[in-house]
């Protein structure tokens, strides 16, 4: 029998018709080119979109950033959580700040304010800190916690500090701008946030900046309408207090609580999502969340 794969001028089988055996060919052909050609086309449409989809847009490594910042010899700024958008320190303003610096080679901790959970006190601009605060402090605005990149001319240079820091050393620190000349978050009493204690917790146990809570929640409209729950995966959610990571509600909020206490806290919408609100939560909602302090670990 013929090889459906030979050539079409292949000579053909002694005693064979070459009338008889290339129409055979052609039609074994045309019967293949049915199942191969839808596959061909699948393969070319998916190259086409696989190999030159444009890509989405993505955040800069903390190796670019860096490097960034070394090669213009300035700070560079990587905003973790915004703050309130307008009110900047001056020259001489009081700032009160938490912090954690690590040097950037290989992202060893040296200090925190956390761990001492004492917030650092300073003035902008007179001298008291490294240049580098100085400079990315004054581009961050009341409540805001970012990333401050640091080439070593404005860390500590050429002679480093202390046995933690050596000569030429980059770094990188995590800083929550809290208060401006004593200007910070509104107490929860004056803000409208309320709290509402549904099982008392054990009365001693409260949280503090840094400790990292876990939780869980439910969050509601005030029509009852609920958005969000941890519990429906049965899935505690964890921050850190302090780090403003979380909306402000949450960071007056939880420190209330203590180990183990249920509450309902209502939170105004300036403490929530703002004027804007975001997906699902539309502008200007105000929020009530039950949430339930499981545990609290310090730093």
């Amino acid at each position: 029998m013929m090889n459906a794969y030979e050539p079409v001028n292949a000579t053909s089988p002694r005693g064979a018709k070459p009338s008889v055996a290339y129409p055979r060919l052609d039609h074994d052909w045309r019967r293949r080119w049915i199942y191969v050609l839808p596959v061909l086309c699948f393969f070319a449409l998916a190259y086409n979109f696989v190999s030159f989809a444009p890509a989405g847009p993505t955040s800069p490594s903390p190796a670019a950033l860096l490097q960034r910042a070394v090669d213009a010899n300035a700070v560079v700024v990587e905003v973790l959580h915004a703050g309130d958008g307008v009110t900047y320190p001056k020259k001489g303003d009081s700032l009160t700040v938490h912090y954690a610096g690590r040097l950037a080679s290989d992202n060893k901790l040296f200090d925190s304010s956390y761990s001492r959970n004492s917030p650092f006190v300073f003035n902008l601009d007179e001298g008291m800190v490294i240049a580098g605060w100085d400079h990315g402090l004054a581009k961050m605005t009341l409540n805001e916690t970012a990333n401050l990149y640091i080439p070593s001319a404005l860390g500590y240079g050429e002679t480093g500090a202390g046995r933690d820091i050596p000569p030429l050393a980059d770094l990188i620190f995590e800083v929550y701008l809290i208060a401006i000349n004593g200007k910070s978050l509104p107490s929860p009493a004056s803000s409208g946030l309320k709290i509402d204690v549904l099982s008392p917790g054990d009365g001693k146990t409260f949280p503090k900046a840094g400790d990292t809570v876990s939780v869980h929640y439910v969050g509601t409209f005030t029509d009852g309408t609920q958005f969000d729950s941890s519990r429906r995966a049965n899935r505690p959610f964890s921050f850190t207090i302090g780090q403003n990571r979380v909306i402000k509600g949450w960071e007056m909020g939880i420190p209330q609580l203590s180990l183990g206490e249920k509450a309902s806290i209502f939170i105004p919408y300036p403490l929530a999502y703002g004027e804007k609100g975001r997906s699902g939560i539309p502008a200007k909602a105000d929020l009530i969340f039950e949430v339930e302090l499981l545990s609290i670990t310090p730093p």
